[in-house]
């Protein structure tokens, strides 16, 4: 009985007719959230303004006045963020007869709807059966992420690099079409690191991982990939920086002055890989009512987190002995 109702589950989730209403739920699950939550926030304000003056033809730029000319603005770059948000968007800024929510949340329900559906994307090269793709879909289209709660660019960041990550992986399938899809792929890493500074140490990621696992498996097309988009990308943030350096005097912004090592805030840590899966303040505000109980829950998930990075480190080099072992033969 119980095997012939998880067959006409199984059965009912896998018809495409289903699979459509399902992304269709989940992008409005979505679009409700956003809307919801839609705020700019400070680190917005400075970069919708910045989209405003750019469109007007002042660059990327923040509009300010002397005290001697009042009457006189001066146009002054903003390199606190990269200008890769802005500039993305100016268009729909435009379209939208200069209404900066309606160009918000456009750029927001895109990216969110590209989220969606490469995702699935991945899933089905992972061969993961249709059904548990459809509930994955179901359950991550209600689930509210940190970077929707708190609306900022790096929502859009990490829907473009997620493009990249499939990419990758049909790249991993195989090598006809290797250098359109390398060439794809170094673009998209270049935009998320236009978009964000946080995302250009993430963004060498998957050059790495393609130099390597040509270096492993001896795949010349996957090495020399990784080669060729670890270059294109280093050279256009690289021009990036030197460009703000050229028309500003710096080449980037840092927001704390300090320099070091600084061990302690390890324990502050965001556990983000048992966080991909459970929002830990979720938890926190469920099961505990107090600030102790909450600190030692968080505490507890932060030593999930180590354990899970240890276990990955030594599931990656088992693998990479028996790769050593079976090339050995």
């Amino acid at each position: 009985m119980a095997k012939n109702i998880k067959n006409s589950i199984t059965q009912f989730l896998s018809h495409k007719s289903v699979s459509i209403a399902i992304v269709l739920i989940a992008i409005g699950s979505r679009v409700l959230q956003l809307i919801f939550f839609f705020n700019i926030r400070v680190d917005g304000m400075y970069q919708y303004l910045a989209m405003k003056y750019f469109t007007a033809g002042h660059g990327v730029s923040i509009a300010e006045v002397l005290p001697e000319n009042l009457s006189h603005p001066v146009y002054e770059p903003l390199i606190n963020w990269p200008p890769g948000y802005s500039i993305l968007l100016s268009p729909f800024y435009v379209l939208f007869n200069h209404n900066y929510v309606a160009a918000g949340l456009t750029v927001d329900i895109l990216a969110a709807t590209v989220l969606i559906i490469f995702s699935r994307k991945i899933l089905r090269l992972l061969e993961i059966p249709i059904h548990l793709v459809n509930v994955y879909t179901l359950f991550s289209g209600f689930f509210i992420y940190n970077f929707y709660f708190i609306a900022s660019s790096d929502a859009i960041a990490i829907s473009i690099f997620v493009i990249a990550v499939h990419q990758t992986m049909l790249l991993l399938k195989t090598n006809s079409k290797w250098i359109f899809r390398i060439s794809l792929i170094s673009f998209i890493l270049i935009l998320c690191g236009f978009i964000k500074y946080l995302f250009y140490p993430v963004v060498f990621v998957i050059p790495f991982f393609l130099i390597a696992k040509g270096l492993i498996d001896k795949l010349p097309h996957l090495k020399k990939a990784g080669y060729i988009s670890f270059t294109l990308v280093a050279i256009a943030l690289a021009s990036l920086l030197l460009y703000q350096k050229s028309i500003s005097g710096t080449a980037g912004y840092i927001s704390q002055p300090e320099r070091g090592f600084f061990p302690e805030n390890l324990s502050h840590a965001y556990p983000f890989i048992p966080g991909s899966i459970i929002n830990p303040e979720s938890i926190t505000k469920v099961l505990s009512s107090s600030k102790t109980a909450e600190a030692n829950l968080f505490s507890l998930f932060q030593v999930v987190h180590i354990l899970s990075i240890a276990a990955i480190i030594i599931c990656i080099f088992l693998w990479i002995r028996k790769k050593e072992f079976e090339n050995y033969h």
